[in-house]
């Protein structure tokens, strides 16, 4: 009788134990499970020279805004970068309005605008138009948003992947009060790495404008947070990696990129550059997709960090 009652004791303890490891199993499985699903990628999607959309291809403008938003947790977009000429023709309300109407179909997505010629002139730019649709509160803000000049520029703080970055935009024809904000700007935020973003600075075989010149000499290369220049304005797309001496011997890595699909066709075929950054920290894969072909046209992989 003993031997039966300890048998079954045993084989209550078994069982017990057997549970209590399935559970733990099964607790630890769902929770690698949400590690790793909180844990993904994100992405800066990014959007350049959208002018020819506005006076022709609307419905295509509307396709890339429409699949940002509708995109926003499949492809986990942090943010989204318009590097100017948002339109076509500044003397043209019709423009201003449909593009206002295409771009705040991007609902929440934080939008940081660079403008360009189109936007607010070539020479003595005025900004009036622009800063009415699109500065400083008419438009999708974070709370860390910090305007200047009502929207001429702008920066915000983002965290990406738990890398804190500081995302810059200035827009066409930077005065010297202009570059006075944007350095201030860099130094107060020099412990993140900073992206900025302007109409013009580099051209389609890797050189910089006179403007990107300019920028070049006195921002990003006396700023050792500077990490990543993106630009349109002039035709096509350009990649440069660039190394800049800094103290002690290290070297920093900065890449400039163009990206301007206007004179393609239909004003571009819908083509949004999509830069998501890796877990490692370290890598970035920049590729071009168009929801309007859904075809993704480029991939390649940048290291911020070497």
């Amino acid at each position: 009788m003993k031997i039966k009652v300890f048998c079954a004791v045993l084989i209550l303890v078994v069982t017990a134990m057997l549970a209590g490891a399935q559970a733990r199993s099964t607790f630890a499985s769902s929770s690698a499970s949400a590690a790793e699903e909180a844990a993904r990628p994100e992405t800066i999607a990014w959007i350049s020279d959208t002018q020819n959309y506005i006076s022709r291809h609307a419905d295509i403008f509307e396709s890339m805004t429409r699949w940002v938003n509708g995109n926003r947790e499949p492809e986990n977009i942090v943010y989204l970068v318009h590097t100017g000429d948002v339109i076509s023709n500044l003397k043209k309300d019709t423009q201003w309005k449909t593009a206002s109407e295409i771009m705040s179909l991007l609902g929440d997505v934080p939008l940081g605008i660079a403008a360009g010629n189109h936007d607010v002139g070539e020479y003595n730019a005025n900004y009036d138009k622009y800063i009415k649709y699109f500065g400083e509160g008419m438009r999708a803000a974070s709370a860390d948003t910090v305007f200047w000049k009502g929207g001429k520029g702008q920066y915000d703080l983002v965290d990406i992947n738990g890398r804190p970055f500081i995302i810059l935009m200035m827009g066409y024809s930077i005065g010297e009060d202009d570059y006075g904000w944007i350095n201030e700007s860099l130094r107060k935020h020099s412990d993140r790495d900073a992206i900025l973003g302007f109409h013009s600075y580099l051209d389609a075989s890797g050189k910089r404008t006179s403007v990107g010149k300019k920028i070049f000499d006195n921002v990003v290369k006396p700023n050792p947070n500077v990490r990543m220049v993106l630009c349109g304005h002039r035709h096509g797309e350009y990649l440069k990696r660039v190394e800049i001496d800094g103290d002690g011997g290290s070297v920093r890595v900065v890449y400039e990129i163009l990206a301007n699909h206007q004179a393609e066709a239909n004003g571009g075929d819908g083509k949004i550059v999509l830069m998501t950054f890796g877990l490692d920290g370290e890598s970035v894969s920049v590729r071009t997709y168009s929801p309007w072909t859904d075809i993704t046209y480029q991939n390649e992989e940048i290291r911020l960090y070497e």
